[in-house]
């Protein structure tokens, strides 16, 4: 099957304004495109079954283990509501 692309309806469907060298180089890149596209339209993949995943892996995931927490080393970060005042937003430390 033989495709073809036109870069100046394209360019003018796009509503950009290219120069002729611009167009040119435009079109040798599309039809470059359009061949490896053919190539892949003209195999015969009637007898292949469609992938649903591109891997057959059923669960490359670790499993999910409690591990280390911060624990309350964290609450340093947090403004208690007597250091805030009337205050809306908090401003967090820099560090």
């Amino acid at each position: 099957m033989r495709l073809r692309f036109d870069a100046r309806k394209g360019a003018e469907l796009a509503k950009v304004k290219l120069s002729e060298e611009e167009l040119q180089r435009l079109q040798k890149d599309l039809d470059e495109m359009a061949e490896m596209l053919s190539v892949l339209l003209d195999l015969d993949l009637e007898d292949v079954e469609p992938m649903y995943t591109p891997s057959e892996a059923l669960n490359a995931a670790r499993p999910d283990e409690p591990g280390e927490t911060l624990g309350d080393s964290w609450m340093y970060l947090v403004p208690r509501k007597e250091e805030q005042g009337d205050k809306k937003f908090v401003k967090a430390p820099r560090p």
